[in-house]
C-alpha cells in the first residue's frame, strides 16, 4: 500500500457521491413520465409534455397526479436542499466529515429504496420524501469541500476538488440513459431501486475506505501521510467555532454569492431548457436530444479537468491566483453568454444551433479553473461553510428559474420567446462575471484562520 494514493481514491469516492445525487435528481423528469397517467401529464413544463408525448413505454404509470403536484414533485428535492445548506455546513466544519458526508448519501439512497411504495400511498408523503431527499444530499458539496481541503497538497486542490465535482455531469449522463431503459423493461419502481442500492453499497465502501483526514487514515503511507501534512493549507486540529457574521459580511464573499446566484440563473436556463428548445423549434427525438446532451456534458467534463490541471500548474509558477482564478471565472461565463446571443441569432439552422450548443459546453468548461476551488482560496479551514453559502444562492436560481420559464413560456413557445429567455441568462451571466472580476477576490480572508474555542460554542471533534 505504501505506492498508492489514498487521496485519489477519496475523490474517487466522492465524485461517486456528486454522481449518485446528480443522478437521483435528473432521473425524476424521466421517470415521473412513467409513474404518472398519461392524462395527467403536466402541460406547464414543456419538456416534460415533449417526454409524454414521445416516451413510449411498456409499464404505464397509474398514478393520479395533476400538474401542481408533479411541479411540487420535481421542486421539492431543490426546498430539501435549500432548508439543509446552512446547518450542513455548520456540520461539515463541527463534526467527523466521514460521517456526515456518509450518513447523507446512505439516508438519500434510504429513501430512493422507500420511493416506490411512498408514492403508491400518498403524493404528499412523496413530496415529504423528496424534502427529506434533498436535505440528505444538502450536506454533499460542503461535506466534499471540506474534505478535499483537509486531503489536498495545496498544488492539486483545484484538480481534486474539480474532479470531484464532475460526478455532476456524470450522474445525469448515466441516469437519463438507463432511467428510460429501465421505466421501458422493468417498471419504474426500479429506477428508484437501483439507485437506492448503489448508494447503500456505496455507502459501505465508503465506511471501510474513507477517513475525515490523513492522521486518521488506517492504511495510509507515512509518505503520503506527511506529503500531504506538509503541502496543505490551513489548520483543521483546532476546535473552533464558524464565523459566520465574518462570513456573511465579507465582501468577497458576497461578490462571489452574487455571482453564483447569476451564474446558476444562466446555468438553469440553459441546461434545464436546452432540450426542450430543441424538441419543439427542432422537433428532435428523445434519443437525439439525448446525445446532444451527453456530449455536451462529456465535452465540458474533459475541459474541466483540463482547466484545474493547468490552474493548478500555473498557480505552482507562481502567477497570482487572483488572476489565475478570475481568467478562468471570466472565460467560463462571458464565453458561453457571447455564445449562447449567437445562438439565438441563427434561426433554424439544426447543425449550427448544435455546434454553438457544444461550443458553449467546452468553453464553460473553464471553471474548473475557478469556481470549484474559491471556497478553498478564501477560507480553507471553513471551506464547508462558504461553499454552504454559496449553494444556497445556487439553489434558489435553480428553484425560481423553472417557476418563471414556465410562467412566461406556457403554451407560447415560439422563437420569439426562447431568444429573449436566453438573452436574459446571457445578461445575468456577464453580469455576474463582471462583478466578481471588479470586485472579487480569490485571496485567503484574514478571517479564515481558525478560531480557538474559549466557551460552550466549542466544536465537537469526532475521533474518526
Amino acid at each position: 500500500m505504501a505506492t498508492f494514493a489514498i487521496r485519489y481514491l477519496i475523490v474517487v469516492m466522492v465524485c461517486v457521491a456528486f454522481a449518485l445525487d446528480s443522478a437521483s435528481r435528473s432521473s425524476m423528469s424521466i421517470t415521473i413520465i412513467a409513474m404518472v397517467n398519461q392524462t395527467n401529464i403536466t402541460h406547464h413544463d414543456p419538456m416534460l409534455r415533449h417526454l409524454a408525448e414521445n416516451f413510449q413505454i411498456e409499464h404505464p404509470g397509474r398514478l393520479s397526479w395533476d400538474a401542481t403536484l408533479q411541479g411540487w414533485i420535481l421542486n421539492s428535492v431543490y426546498i430539501g436542499i435549500l432548508l439543509s445548506l446552512m446547518p450542513a455546513g455548520h456540520l461539515a466544519e463541527s463534526f467527523s466529515l466521514k460521517w456526515v458526508l456518509g450518513y447523507g448519501v446512505f439516508f438519500m439512497s434510504l429513501i430512493s429504496l422507500c420511493a416506490p411504495f411512498i408514492a403508491k400511498w400518498s403524493p404528499y408523503a412523496f413530496i415529504a420524501s423528496r424534502v427529506l431527499s434533498g436535505v440528505a444530499a444538502g450536506v454533499i458539496l460542503p461535506g466534499a469541500n471540506a474534505l478535499i481541503c483537509r486531503w489536498s497538497p495545496i498544488q492539486e486542490r483545484t484538480l481534486m476538488i474539480t474532479f470531484a465535482c464532475s460526478g455532476w455531469s456524470i450522474g445525469p449522463i448515466v441516469a437519463n440513459i438507463l432511467a428510460g431503459i429501465i421505466c421501458d423493461k422493468l417498471g419504474w419502481e426500479y429506477v428508484f431501486y437501483c439507485t437506492g442500492a448503489v448508494g447503500v453499497i456505496w455507502s459501505l465502501l465508503w465506511y471501510f475506505v474513507v477517513a475525515s483526514s490523513p492522521e486518521k487514515h488506517w492504511w495510509i503511507s507515512e509518505e503520503e501521510k506527511m506529503k500531504i501534512l506538509e503541502e496543505r493549507e490551513g489548520n483543521f486540529e483546532r476546535n473552533r467555532h464558524i464565523p459566520w457574521s465574518k462570513i456573511i459580511r465579507s465582501g468577497p464573499v458576497i461578490v462571489l454569492c452574487f455571482r453564483t446566484f447569476c451564474v446558476n440563473i444562466f446555468y438553469a436556463i440553459y441546461f434545464t431548457y436546452i432540450p426542450s428548445f430543441l424538441a419543439h423549434m427542432f422537433s428532435l427525438s428523445l434519443s437525439d436530444i439525448g446525445w446532444v446532451n451527453g456530449i455536451s456534458n462529456v465535452s465540458t467534463t474533459i475541459v474541466a479537468l483540463t482547466s484545474s490541471a493547468l490552474a493548478d500548474r500555473l498557480l505552482q509558477a507562481e502567477c497570482s491566483i487572483n488572476g489565475v482564478r478570475k481568467t478562468f471565472a471570466t472565460l467560463a461565463t462571458i464565453g458561453p453568454a457571447a455564445l449562447n446571443l449567437l445562438m439565438t441569432e441563427v434561426g433554424q439552422d439544426l447543425k449550427l444551433v448544435v455546434i454553438i450548443l457544444i461550443a458553449t459546453c467546452i468553453v464553460w468548461g473553464t471553471y474548473g479553473g475557478s469556481d470549484m476551488a474559491l471556497p478553498m482560496d478564501l477560507a480553507a479551514e471553513y471551506a464547508g461553510a462558504v461553499s454552504a453559502l454559496l449553494n444556497v444562492f445556487a439553489n434558489l436560481a435553480l428553484v425560481l428559474v423553472p417557476i418563471v420559464v414556465g410562467w412566461y413560456i406556457d403554451e407560447t413557445e415560439d422563437i420569439k420567446h426562447w431568444r429573449i429567455i436566453f438573452i436574459v441568462g446571457s445578461i445575468m451571466n456577464v453580469v455576474g462575471a463582471v462583478v466578481f472580476l471588479f470586485f472579487g477576490s480569490a485571496e485567503a480572508q484574514d478571517w479564515s484562520a481558525a478560531i480557538d474555542e474559549t466557551d460552550d460554542e466549542q466544536a465537537l471533534v469526532d475521533p474518526l
